[in-house]
């Protein structure tokens, strides 16, 4: 994974943002952002898929989401974009992302809590 701005890019709000990725194989893709405040943002897979990709072809986020683009914006201070790879889809993500594919919890998530397929906590 890249941007177009290289390692320790510095974006300012309303910049866009370019990210390049690409597996050496056949994969399942998870890449998401972690914000200046601690939020989790999905940014890829996008439409609810799996986020299957082809190995050695270079997939521009930027560009290949015909809904959005990617646009720094605030709050001003030091966020991540993270890509993590799989040879099989994502089933269960880690309690800190578990409500990337169901929306955003409507309480505040506890590491020792259990939580179902909609976010509900189950503990």
């Amino acid at each position: 994974m890249w941007t177009d701005r290289g390692d320790d890019a510095v974006f300012s709000p309303g910049d866009e943002i370019r990210i390049k990725v690409r597996a050496s194989e056949d994969a399942y893709l998870l890449v998401y952002e972690i914000d200046a405040e601690g939020y989790v943002h999905e940014l890829f897979p996008y439409d609810r898929s799996q986020g299957g990709v082809e190995g050695h072809r270079t997939y521009d986020l930027s560009r290949d989401r015909p809904d959005a683009q990617l646009v720094a914006e605030g709050p001003v201070g030091e966020g991540y974009i993270v890509a993590v790879a799989s040879l099989d889809p994502f089933e269960k993500l880690p309690w800190y992302a578990q409500y990337l594919r169901f929306g955003p919890p409507h309480e505040v998530l506890d590491p020792f809590d259990e939580y179902d397929e909609a976010g509900r906590n189950t503990s």
